[in-house]
């Protein structure tokens, strides 16, 4: 099973109980799929809807809730990917295909909301599996109007929702980690989100430790040229003039590193008499690499 449809069934699941004993909660679900993922025609006397849905258990859902309602069910027609449900809405029972945007955005609205937005996930929404490194959560709602309301449905709950083309429709994504996580945590997805998180935290901890050991190789790698370097300098004064012709304080230092040829400047700086610090020790280096390149220098 995909991430997208665990998602999907968890929150159905959680809504399968709210839409069979609340009406607010019907009326939620039955707006939101209509208005994401389905058509109102005007019959006249009526209203007729139909919704399409993907999965048994949503199609159990919009059931429940529009028997909760007393919407009388027309057809349910079956396809390869996906069910369509119609059903007849009384004219006095119309508000519940529309969204009105004040009365969502209440603040005493809130769990009316987070049934809105999880119905909307159902309808229309995808989720990247976080295992995967990628953080993104797709609405695409059958009509444009459907993506303006998401936009705003988004933001009044301080996420950062953005807006795209795809395939010729108009898209609402949220591409932050954090922003998906507030989502499925405001829908009430708790398996979801600790699902999420989990995967979220294993790869940044990964990738930390995948930064820590770049960060180590390479200063190892300038660790190593640069021993090389003052190997090579030592070489060639002694070959040619001898370490003997050194200050006392650059032939301590060449005749330490001689001795122990992998230890870094702060350890041979403890072993000088008296001890020096690692600048002190570049300093003393640097002197023996200019020695040596002057006596290269007078070769050619």
């Amino acid at each position: 099973m995909t991430f997208s449809r665990a998602v999907r069934y968890e929150m159905a699941k959680i809504q399968r109980e709210a839409v069979t004993e609340s009406v607010d909660a019907a009326s939620a679900l039955i707006a939101a799929f209509t208005t994401f993922a389905g058509d109102a025609t005007n019959l006249g006397s009526c209203y007729q809807v139909s919704i399409r849905v993907v999965g048994h258990p949503l199609v159990q859902l919009i059931d429940n809730a529009a028997q909760t309602l007393l919407l009388d069910k027309i057809t349910e027609k079956k396809g390869a990917r996906d069910t369509v449900l119609t059903y007849n809405v009384a004219r006095k029972q119309q508000n519940i295909l529309f969204f009105d945007v004040i009365y969502w955005l209440k603040p005493d609205a809130r769990h009316r909301l987070s049934a809105a937005l999880s119905a909307a996930f159902m309808a229309c929404g995808v989720i990247s599996d976080p295992s995967s490194g990628r953080y993104r959560l797709v609405f695409t709602p059958i009509h444009e109007s459907g993506s303006r309301l998401l936009f705003t449905l988004l933001s009044s709950i301080d996420l950062v929702p953005g807006k795209i083309q795809q395939r010729g429709k108009a898209t609402v994504s949220l591409t932050s980690g954090d922003d998906i996580a507030d989502f499925l945590r405001f829908c009430g997805a708790g398996t979801a989100l600790l699902y999420f998180e989990e995967q979220r935290s294993e790869r940044e901890l990964s990738g930390q430790v995948h930064r820590q050991l770049n960060f180590d190789g390479a200063n190892l790698s300038r660790r190593v040229l640069s021993i090389e370097s003052q190997l090579k300098a030592i070489e060639i004064i002694a070959r040619t003039r001898g370490l003997d012709s050194l200050s006392p304080q650059l032939y301590e230092a060449a005749q330490a590193r001689l001795s122990n040829q992998g230890a870094s400047l702060e350890e041979l700086g403890t072993l000088m008499n008296p001890a020096v610090s690692k600048s002190g020790m570049s300093h003393r280096f640097s002197k023996l690499r200019a020695i040596a390149a002057a006596i290269q220098q007078e070769k050619t």
